[in-house]
């Protein structure tokens, strides 16, 4: 009997012992992705920075773009009406 008492105080014990490695092995994952608290107004400036930069930013690029745009109309549109004009002053030309 008493051995038997022995047995069943020993089973616990590993079972304890197991359901506490096992835990230990489940949390060490969840405890990484603890989310990490941050003082409000910190986060708030952060955020606002990174807003300005981007609207700096895309402000930039649309401006370039306008630019580039702008200057290959302007070309396209002198090549596209430049050669009737050379026609025309040909024939002029050629009738004076």
């Amino acid at each position: 009997m008493l051995n038997k008492a022995r047995l069943t105080a020993s089973n616990a014990r590993r079972a304890s012992a197991a359901l506490a490695f096992a835990l230990s092995v489940i949390c060490a994952p969840l405890q990484a992705m603890e989310e990490v608290t941050v003082d409000g107004a910190e986060a708030l400036a952060e955020v606002r920075a990174q807003d300005a930069r981007f609207r700096s930013e895309m402000d930039h690029y649309v401006k370039t773009v306008e630019l580039r745009f702008k200057a290959d109309l302007e070309f396209d549109l002198k090549q596209a009406v430049e050669p009737p004009l050379r026609l025309a002053i040909a024939l002029a030309n050629n009738r004076g």
